[in-house]
């Protein structure tokens, strides 16, 4: 069944689709890095923040995410990214959970090292 099929049967049902991971809190400082990386990339086809950085800064605006939004919030292929997420576990940055309502799915979930961040400079709404 294709993507488009299923869009219209879910319609017709008035199935609404799964929401992304909820955000916990606003975070600016993330939020800004995020659009000026992606303003970059758009304009001038470089970007601004290292792919880890990027899924870290995604990461920080919500609880866990999936693989698959992770896969989406980072510009890489399949292989890159799966390197990626490797280095990051390795760093204890990121670990893999399953997902409490869907088996088939694992979540990225902030690791102990990341608490060591100052998390003040991610949430903060203060100027730098």
């Amino acid at each position: 069944m294709s993507v488009k099929m299923i869009a219209a049967r879910r319609q017709r049902l008035g199935l609404r689709r799964k929401a992304l991971s909820p955000k916990p809190a606003h975070t600016p400082f993330a939020d800004a890095a995020l659009r000026y990386d992606r303003q970059m990339r758009d304009l001038f086809g470089v970007p601004a923040i290292s792919p880890a950085s990027r899924l870290l800064l995604y990461m920080t605006s919500h609880d866990s995410v999936s693989i698959k939004e992770a896969m989406l919030a980072v510009p890489l292929s399949y292989r890159a990214f799966y390197t990626l997420l490797d280095v990051l576990k390795d760093k204890e940055l990121v670990r893999v959970e399953p997902d409490a309502n869907d088996r088939r799915v694992r979540r990225l979930v902030l690791g102990t090292a990341f608490k060591k961040i100052d998390r003040g400079l991610i949430v903060s709404t203060q100027p730098y």
